[in-house]
């Protein structure tokens, strides 16, 4: 790895809610991945509403929203039947790499520390670069044989019962 190509950008206290709607859980019974989250991001000053909905494991469509009006959300949430499920507190410390990689170090309150590489900018399809950043993970010397993609509200969850 070409450290000189490796550039911190922050580091940073979040606080992520995430949500579900009584009439459609997202949760189950533990086993199997959890494909949809819903969350109000806390990023300093500001709260960002998030969506995820992964495909296949692998990849994930998200969409974000900054919220501008908290009470407002609020309503709109008890009409929609939102229930808050769980809070992940993380200290993000986040470098950039090659143009391309996004790669944070995260300490999660009461699950510990993780890596997290994420792919920013796209030359290939999603497997394609999914399969540079698995490389990208072994140049690292990372134990592959310990990739969860479950999220971290899955761990506090289901680390509990």
């Amino acid at each position: 790895m070409n450290f000189i190509k490796l550039k911190f950008l922050n580091e940073s206290k979040q606080i992520d809610v995430y949500y579900q709607p009584t009439h459609r859980k997202c949760l189950n019974d533990g086993k199997k991945m959890i494909n949809e989250w819903l969350r109000i991001g806390i990023r300093g000053n500001k709260k960002i509403l998030n969506y995820k909905n992964w495909y296949n494991n692998m990849y994930c469509n998200e969409y974000e929203v900054e919220i501008d009006n908290e009470v407002n959300l609020d309503k709109i949430f008890k009409i929609l039947g939102m229930e808050e499920i769980t809070i992940v507190n993380k200290v993000r410390a986040t470098y950039f790499y090659l143009n391309t990689y996004e790669i944070a170090l995260d300490y999660v309150e009461n699950l510990g520390y993780f890596i997290e590489i994420e792919v920013k900018n796209y030359d290939e399809s999603a497997m394609n670069e999914y399969d540079k950043l698995l490389q990208l993970a072994k140049d690292l010397n990372l134990n592959l044989d310990n990739i969860d993609k479950r999220g971290y509200p899955y761990h506090l969850i289901y680390s509990s019962k």
